[in-house]
């Protein structure tokens, strides 16, 4: 006889047997929610991206709209080509659970309204068009400085040199200071 313990056959097998049950019980939702976790990281790195880059584009915009009011309509024109709502809308009707899933969905959600509002509008080509795209870039600013937009994310997608601006403890900046993001 050998040393140790002895396991019968019955139980090896009944072991065997629930650890499969187990095994195929559980598989499915596992798998359904890895691969909706991986589904949400790719649409959140996605969504920021788009909204930073309109975000870095209503910045350089609203910057040249300050010191140059007379080229207004051409900065409106140019404005048109850098708002999309198309990634947001997709996203919309191609995987609204996992959009609705997203912790900052609210917040995108009022970001890309806002640009499709700002598409639309027929303000006249002067002071309230500009007072409006400085409030689209307040409201951005707003989001990553009281955390509704993860930072972390946005460091990721715009690149580290936004640190500086988003640790600043000052109130959200005017046309003066908003050079700093250029």
């Amino acid at each position: 006889m050998a040393s140790g313990t002895f396991v019968p056959q019955w139980l090896n097998t009944l072991v065997s047997v629930v650890l499969g049950f187990l095994a195929g019980l559980l598989n499915d939702p596992v798998r359904t929610y890895l691969i909706g976790a991986a589904n949400r990281r790719q649409m959140r790195r996605a969504l920021y991206s788009d909204v930073l880059r309109t975000f870095q584009a209503l910045v350089a915009i609203s910057y040249r709209m300050n010191r140059d009011p007379a080229k207004m309509p051409y900065f409106r024109e140019s404005l048109v080509r850098y708002l999309r709502g198309d990634l947001f809308e997709y996203y919309c009707h191609a995987d609204p659970g996992n959009l609705y899933r997203l912790p900052e969905f609210r917040a995108l959600e009022n970001l890309y309204r806002n640009f499709s509002d700002l598409l639309t509008m027929e303000l006249p080509a002067g002071h309230d068009y500009q007072i409006f795209v400085r409030d689209l870039v307040n409201i951005y600013d707003y989001y990553v400085r009281h955390r509704k937009l993860s930072r972390w994310t946005t460091y990721r997608c715009g690149g580290w040199r936004l640190v500086r601006h988003w640790r600043d403890k000052r109130p959200p900046y005017s046309f003066e200071s908003i050079e700093e993001l250029l």
